[in-house]
């Protein structure tokens, strides 16, 4: 193709006899139009049938021609609308930003607040009661599995929550990661969540579902009202923004004392931050990977979430190997409970699976007693 044919100028069979462009022919019009890129611009003083005529007006000044071009501009109020726009879209990201760094920098404050003070009470007869129980928080992991093509947005959602007031309790039985998880599409399958069996709803009870899983009652003699709750996802600006959607800003909810974000933490910790399938690998945490080598139960919300709160214990597990001196009964005790928490063991299959498993082995026991018989 040759240039004029890049340059999309329309020329006629008139062409081949030497008769050039109407635009050519008046001395206004010698440059090609403004919708041409400068690139192409500067082709046309070296090649195609405009190179003498161009070389002769401007005097064999190339500078003087690449110095008319004028590339093609919108109407001015366009050009403020767009202007104005991106400016909003802006204003948006970094107000999301600030408010993730905010909550995530409150998550953190109270999450150590307790530890210090959980550590410092370890040794007392009832550290529970006579050092400030009623503020220990419950961890909540959440994760929203969301697309655009759903009507509301969300398809799935996953909430996993941990009291640590169980973390300190004395026994030999690890505390429990209560799992949940939430299905709100047709199209999603309820076989990858490996922690219990999924829910299926309709959308008009995510905000109510969302904030039940916030609100968890004091359990205290003597005492009432709800626990103060710390948010935790990797990457939770999704999560926000989620919430906010849905009318459900966490400034909105007082029982929520902060957000952390997985994310941020593991870049502090670690020195660099890391997607939720690596992290679990970098931790130790162990991860279901099918025949392809694939770790194919992620992208499940339940299962997203309750892998991201063993990243935060296991992140925690570092920190405090950290913060406090190594030979610390009480600290090492804490280490040792949040490293297990963080990687017991993972089920290989959904719960109602292996369910199915055990019956079709009962029956099968039955049919071989039935013929012994």
């Amino acid at each position: 193709m040759t240039m004029m044919g890049c340059l999309k100028i329309n020329i006629t069979s008139q062409t081949s006899k030497n008769i050039m462009p109407s635009f050519v022919m008046e001395e206004a019009h010698l440059v090609p139009p403004h919708t041409v890129t400068f690139y192409h611009y500067k082709q046309v003083w070296y090649r195609g049938a405009l190179r003498s005529m161009l070389r002769e007006k401007y005097g064999n000044e190339r500078k003087a021609y690449y110095d008319t071009y004028q590339p093609a501009q919108a109407p001015t109020d366009s050009r403020i609308l767009a202007c104005q726009k991106n400016s909003m879209a802006l204003l948006r990201k970094d107000e999301r930003r600030m408010m993730c760094q905010f909550w995530d920098a409150k998550g953190r404050c109270a999450i150590l607040e307790w530890l210090q003070r959980r550590l410092a009470a370890a040794n007392e007869p009832d550290p529970y009661l006579a050092n400030g129980a009623h503020e220990d928080p419950v961890l909540v992991s959440i994760d929203f599995e969301s697309t655009t093509w759903y009507e509301c947005g969300i398809k799935e959602f996953g909430v996993i929550t941990l009291d640590t007031r169980d973390l300190f309790q004395a026994g030999d039985h690890l505390p429990t990661l209560h799992s949940l998880n939430y299905i709100f599409s047709k199209h999603c399958s309820r076989r990858k969540f490996l922690f219990g069996d999924s829910q299926r709803l309709g959308k008009e009870c995510i905000r109510d579902l969302i904030v039940d899983s916030l609100t968890i009652p004091e359990t205290l003699p003597g005492m009432s009202g709800v626990r103060r709750v710390i948010l935790v996802g990797h990457g939770i600006g999704n999560e926000l923004r989620c919430m906010q959607d849905l009318g459900l800003p966490l400034h909105s909810q007082p029982m929520v004392v902060g957000a952390i974000d997985t994310l941020k933490l593991a870049a502090d910790v670690l020195g660099r931050s890391f997607s939720l399938e690596r992290l679990v690998m970098r931790l130790g945490i162990s991860l279901n990977r099918n025949l392809a080598g694939a770790a194919d139960q992620l992208h499940c919300a339940g299962n997203d979430a309750n892998y991201t709160l063993r990243v935060l214990l296991a992140l925690l597990e570092i920190q405090l190997q950290k913060m406090f001196e190594p030979k610390s009964p009480p600290a090492v005790a804490a280490c040792v409970t949040l490293g297990a928490i963080a990687r017991a063991g993972i089920p290989t299959m959904p719960s109602y699976l292996a369910r199915e498993d055990e019956d079709e082995s009962d029956f099968e026991l039955g049919e071989t007693f039935m013929e012994h018989d």
